[in-house]
């Protein structure tokens, strides 16, 4: 049964509910607000303006491309649509965006999946049809049947050559929908608005009513609907608001326990600077969302010391994320599982009998038909793979060749929506990414500026601790010449350390002779607020007597792992605790 024009447009604002063809329901709050209850019949009529100005094409193109795409690229398709609208992540696609009943219904089911909110991650279509199917027929927002015959109508071959053509370039599609979806609200709300008026409501009802509509319009346009109507009062933070899931102040400070001790990264002059580690996960309170820079020359050991921060967190329980936009993803897989057998087995040695046979190095891995000792290896990976495992750690690694800042922090939204878990992540490193679109391609200081802001804002939207590497200038950097570095030798832009929570400048130490060890100055070149530490022993987080300006840390390269860090004693010589 086709039902009216107007009764669909009802349904679609959420006014009334309609199964099999009758009205079962009539949302007499949301009536009140936008036409009345006693003239809805009468004054919804259709008019050739709203009927005119739909977006059914460019919905079609989004919604086939992603359902005919092999399932990492329909959630890559997907990423960008979330970030074309400007959508954070956690927050679901507006219904707005949509302005066919069965699209929004199919889109919600698709935004679902990509959150983690189904059972399965895969998009495809038969996962989406299942996802729906397992739904409370109440929740649905068209019937099941309708929903299958738009799904097919989508994937079909027809629909597929005038759709699902990758020539139908992405970025145009989504411009056109934003353009066109913001123009059909802008008219709908005119239209709803004479409509509105006629029914004499209060005059500042009116006023919000056409406010709010055609804020969301602009947002769309401005690719920023995830950034509307989150302001909170700070009496709403401390008390709680009923409406929220947000975890208010108080419940945060009472339910606080000492498990909440952050996770290290290994290594104690990373630690004192970002309050004693990185958060672990706690429902709905955001705790992470910082951007940390290390940045080294190379050669220095940028990379090894990433490695040292990802598998230590791993090692703690915690999920992090590493994405390699320089070496392929079995050299990191390398590195890694070198530092945790390490930091499982010590010191240990390998001996010609017994089970105490130390860790595997980074060269045994890369190469393991080079060595004698091949059970002996796979030993060490398979024990240290489960001890991971126990402790219910997670690295999750990516190296997405010839990636720009957009491509690797798509990969980190599709590392948080498979592991909602996820508290950091590694990008080795900043200066190896490629040039984005949107950048100056003819001022590399203005598109190395606009890369780093991408990121601080990723970490954020993310709620993760991100710890960027970054290349520095040969100037400068000899301890030699220059005692003690400084922030702008930071290669091509001063942008990443002003945005930056912490930034520490890694350099390697001179012996005699020009000959070069394996120890490291990490300069505490800006720290937020304190340093401070977690006393031994005790859950408790102290503040650092004056300030600690170098570190000295032994780098064991073989296995990516610091060897030996010298903070704890420069503690203990200032006397402790301010």
């Amino acid at each position: 049964m086709e039902l009216p024009f107007y009764i669909k447009k009802a349904v679609d604002f959420g006014l009334m509910e309609v199964v099999d063809g009758k009205v079962v329901n009539v949302n007499t709050e949301a009536v009140d607000t936008v036409v009345g209850a006693a003239r809805i019949v009468g004054k919804l009529q259709p008019t050739s303006i709203v009927e005119k100005d739909n977006t059914y094409d460019q919905e079609a193109i989004v919604l086939c491309r992603v359902l005919t795409s092999p399932s990492g690229v329909a959630r890559e398709l997907w990423s960008k649509l979330r970030i074309a609208f400007g959508v954070g992540h956690g927050q679901p696609l507006p219904a707005h965006l949509w302005g066919n009943p069965c699209f929004l219904a199919v889109g919600k089911e698709i935004d679902m999946t990509f959150l983690g909110e189904r059972t399965g991650t895969t998009i495809s279509r038969q996962s989406i049809i299942t996802g729906y199917e397992q739904m409370n027929p109440a929740n649905r927002d068209v019937q099941f049947s309708d929903f299958c015959q738009t799904i097919s109508e989508l994937t079909n071959d027809e629909t597929m050559r005038a759709y699902g053509d990758p020539a139908n370039e992405w970025s145009t599609a989504l411009d056109v929908l934003k353009q066109k979806r913001a123009l059909a609200l802008h008219k709908e709300t005119l239209f709803l608005a004479g409509q509105y008026l006629k029914t004499e409501p209060k005059l500042e009802k009116a006023l919000e009513f056409i406010n709010n509509r055609s804020m969301e319009g602009i947002s769309m346009l401005s690719g920023s609907v995830g950034n509307q109507g989150q302001v909170t009062s700070l009496t709403e933070s401390i008390i709680g608001d009923p409406g929220s899931n947000r975890l208010n102040w108080t419940d945060y400070i009472t339910k606080a326990q000492a498990q909440d001790r952050p996770a290290s990264t290994g290594v104690t002059a990373f630690d004192i600077d970002i309050d004693g580690g990185v958060s672990r996960p706690r429902p709905n309170m955001p705790r992470a969302g910082r951007l940390l820079v290390i940045g080294a020359r190379t050669g220095v050991g940028k990379t090894a010391l990433g490695v040292q921060v990802a598998a230590s967190l791993a090692w703690s329980g915690l999920t992090v994320g590493f994405v390699s936009a320089e070496l392929e993803s079995r050299s990191i897989e390398a590195r890694l599982i070198a530092n945790l057998s390490r930091q499982y087995f010590g010191q240990r040695w390998w001996k010609n009998s017994g089970d105490d046979f130390g860790y595997v190095t980074v060269g045994e891995l890369e190469l393991p038909g080079a060595s004698s000792n091949q059970q002996r290896i796979a030993e060490i990976v398979a024990q240290t793979s489960m001890r991971l495992e126990e402790g219910g750690g997670k690295v999750l690694v990516e190296s997405p060749w010839g990636a720009c800042v957009d491509t690797c922090i798509n990969t980190m939204r599709t590392m948080k929506a498979k592991h909602p878990e996820l508290r950091a992540v590694v990008v080795d490193h900043f200066h190896a990414l490629a040039r984005h679109k949107g950048g100056s391609m003819n001022n590399p200081s203005a598109m190395l500026e606009d890369r780093a802001y991408r990121l601080m804002t990723a970490a954020k939207e993310l709620d993760i601790d991100l710890f960027t590497l970054a290349q520095l200038n040969r100037i400068g950097m000899d301890s030699n010449s220059n005692p003690e570095p400084q922030l702008n030798e930071i290669r091509g832009t001063d942008a990443l350390a002003h945005v930056a929570h912490a930034a520490w400048l890694v350099r390697r130490m001179k012996l005699e002779g020009d000959q070069l060890n394996k120890d490291l100055e990490i300069w505490h070149s800006k720290v937020r607020g304190r340093q401070a530490v977690w006393r031994e022993g005790k859950d408790v987080l102290d503040s650092i007597k004056g300030f600690i300006e170098k570190s000295i840390v032994r780098m064991q390269y073989d296995a990516s792992f610091v060897e030996s860090d010298n903070t704890n004693a420069l503690i203990k010589e200032r006397q402790g605790f301010g």
